[in-house]
C-alpha cells in the first residue's frame, strides 16, 4: 500500500496542473459549462481516490470543490469567490501530498 500511496502523490499534481488551467480559463471564460464539467469531473475522480489511497483530507477538500462546482453551475456568474476557492482546495491538496513523493 505504501508504494501505490507513493505513486498516487506522485502522479496526483499532473490531474491539479489541469484542474488548475481550467480555473485559469473559467476566470478567462466564466460561462464555459465544457471546462466547468470537466473541473466537476476532475475533482470528482479526486474526492473518489483520495482516501483509497490513504489521503481522506484530499476526498474532503474535493468533496468541497465538487459542491462548488455545482454551485457555479447553477450560477455560473457568481464568479471570482468561487473559482478563488477552488484554487484554495488544489493548494490544499497539493499540500497533502508533500512528503509522500520520493
Amino acid at each position: 500500500m505504501k508504494e501505490l500511496r507513493r505513486e498516487y502523490a506522485r502522479t496526483t499534481p499532473a490531474q491539479l496542473d489541469r484542474l488548475a488551467g481550467l480555473v485559469e480559463g473559467l476566470q478567462q471564460n466564466p460561462d464555459d459549462r465544457a471546462a466547468l464539467s470537466e473541473l466537476h469531473r476532475g475533482f470528482h475522480t479526486l474526492a473518489g481516490s483520495g482516501a483509497i489511497f490513504g489521503f481522506p483530507e484530499v476526498s474532503r477538500l474535493c468533496r468541497q470543490a465538487e459542491d462548488e462546482c455545482a454551485t457555479l453551475g447553477d450560477e455560473p456568474r457568481s464568479g471570482s469567490a468561487d473559482l478563488g476557492r477552488l484554487k484554495g482546495v488544489i493548494d490544499a491538496v497539493r499540500e497533502q501530498l508533500v512528503g509522500h513523493v520520493e
